[in-house]
Order: C-alpha cells, then structure tokens, then sequence
C-alpha cells in the first residue's frame, strides 16, 4: 500500500513561535504528534488529490513545546507551535532540501528585525514584493535551489509566489476585456466580437484551471502563459486607443498587426503544455467531475474530458484564431497599400 500524501503546508513564524497553514478543506480526524524536533500529522479532508486520508512529516529546526495549538476551520487547518528558545530561525527543517508541498506563508511571515514600535505604529507597511526582498537576503540560502547570489534568491521568491499575489489582477484584467468584445460588437473598434469573445472567454477558462490546479501555481509555463497573455495587449490597446480617435500611426499599426506572428503560437503552445500537465491533477482528484453513482447513472472526467479537448478541439481553435489574424492582417495591409497607391 503506497503511503499517503501530502497536503500543502504553509509555513511562517515571529521569534516565539511556528505558524503552520495546512491547505485540506473540511478536515476531519486530526492527528499532531510532536516529540521535541519531529512533527507528524495526518486527517483526512480535501486536499490537491482529492478527498483522502493525508499525511507529512517534519523535523524541525530546534525544539517545541509538546502543547500545539490547533484550529481547525472549513477551509484550512492552523497550528500553532511555541520554541523552547526564543529566536528566530533561519529555515523550518533541517534538511538542506526543501519538499515540494512546504512554501512560505507571505502574509503572516513576521521578520525577527520587526519592533514593537513598528506595530504600534500600523504594523508592517510592506508590500508582498518588498517582503520577499528582505527575507530572501537573510534566508535565500535555505532554499533547495540555492545559487551564489542574492539577486537569484530574490527572483526565486517572487517567481515562487507570483500566482498567489497576483490571481485576482488576473482574473480582473482578463474579465474587463469582454468591454473590448462589447465595443467589437457596437462598432466602436473594428476588431471581430465573436473572435474576441471565444478568445478572452478561453483565457478564463485557461485561468481557473490553473488556480484550481496547485501544481500549475509556481510552474514556469504559467509564468510565461501570463507573460504573453498581457505582452499581446500592451500593443493592441495603444493601437485601439489611437484609431478610436481617427488617428492612424504606421508604428502601432505594424505592431498591432504583426507581433501576433510570435506572440499568438507562443500563448497557443503554453495554453496546451498547460491543459497536458493539469490532466493527471484533474484526473485523479476528480475535481470538476461527476462520479458513479448518481441519480442520472452519468459519470464524467474533467481530466478525461481536457485529454480529449486538447488533442482534438483545441487544434480546431488555434486554427481558426491564427486564420482569422492572417486575414485581418492581409486585409489591412492590402487596403493601405492600395491607399497609397
């Protein structure tokens, strides 16, 4: 029998104590055992594989109190470990090598040079980004992907975290392009609506099947995904922006109409190493799926269903997108041509 696994742990701490966030939903059976430097835990709940027993173990930098505080809500689990010597730490376990499912708790991460005079005057006025700075020139060393140099470090961190901190601006910024598609629809801009809406309503499907699948979260095909997603707009929007006011700049229009050529197959092939690498996740834990029995006696696979989406679909799709650019972009070349004639 294969051993259980393990759920995501979150990790922070101040100079008295240790604060883990278990990511398990609707946990039940909570099991800590804690001798001195060994902690092991285990319950069963939903975590990145479904709903399971899970299971982790970790030997600790210094001692604890044998005393966890344990709090149990429907979303996460919470422990709360007391040091038997006031002092800050410089990595929670004594393995050189960090396990993939343990990474920083950015937002309760208290640095040991923090006063009490800082709190006292509003706490930390850090951003998430400014945080990682700091932390990754005293503890950047720690980590399994250890360099010489503090720069990489820093770099490391931020990639690390990138998805956690910036979700929400993703999802807001892709979601406002639908007034894009509304302005296609009424005339204001040129631009096809209905090629529009199945683009910018692909981009969010693309984007909630990566939040909902950790693995994706700090994979360097979601940063670079992202990357090319908003890199396509920062040369369409200007030409937009301008040909809604009647004013044509040959720039931005061989711009608008000619970075799609790289950047247009770069998104199509980061969107599909995406889908292949989410299908095991969505396959296993049976997330977005419909499982035997039920009342309709119909069983669906989420990660049957992108495996198939992916190699017939999709291909349909990145067809009719770069189609539909070549067009537009023979057209518009055409037409200034025969203008300057």
């Amino acid at each position: 029998m294969s051993a259980e696994p393990s759920p995501f742990v979150y990790w922070a701490q101040d100079n008295d104590k240790i604060f883990l966030r278990v990511d398990l939903r609707d946990a039940q059976d909570v099991n800590i055992a804690l001798n001195n430097k060994k902690l092991d835990f285990s319950a069963n709940g939903h975590g990145g594989q479904g709903k399971r027993g899970y299971q982790f173990s970790l030997n600790l930098t210094d001692n604890v109190t044998n005393t966890p505080l344990l709090k149990t809500t429907g979303s996460q689990i919470n422990i709360e470990l007391n040091k038997v010597k006031a002092e800050f730490w410089k990595n929670l376990i004594q393995e050189s090598k960090r396990p993939h499912w343990l990474k920083f708790d950015f937002s309760r991460w208290k640095d040991s040079d923090e006063s009490e005079h800082d709190e006292a005057n509003g706490g930390d006025f850090l951003s998430n980004e400014d945080k990682i700075k700091e932390w990754a020139k005293k503890y950047g060393g720690t980590l399994p992907e250890e360099r010489n140099g503090e720069n990489f470090s820093m770099d490391f961190l931020y990639f690390k975290s990138f998805w956690e901190t910036r979700r929400l601006a993703f999802y807001t910024c892709t979601a406002l392009q639908y007034i894009d598609v509304f302005h296609g629809f009424v005339g204001i801009t040129k631009s096809g609506w209905s090629t529009g809406l199945i683009q910018v309503t692909g981009r969010l499907v693309m984007l909630a099947i990566i939040d909902n699948c950790p693995y994706l979260h700090d994979s360097v095909t979601t940063y670079l995904l992202m990357f090319v997603y908003f890199l396509v707009e920062q040369f369409r929007y200007p030409y937009y922006a301008v040909a809604s006011l009647g004013i044509e700049l040959y720039i931005l229009t061989w711009l608008r109409y000619s970075i799609w050529i790289l950047l247009y197959p770069s998104g199509l092939v980061l969107e599909a190493i995406t889908i292949i690498r989410s299908i095991p996740y969505y396959y296993e834990s049976g997330k977005w799926s419909i499982p035997m029995p039920n009342s309709l006696n119909f069983s669906f696979n989420f990660g049957i269903f992108l495996a198939i989406f992916v190699t017939t679909v999709f291909p349909k799709i990145a067809y009719t997108l770069l189609s539909h650019m070549r067009r537009q972009r023979s057209k518009k070349f055409a037409n200034k041509g025969k203008k300057q004639v």
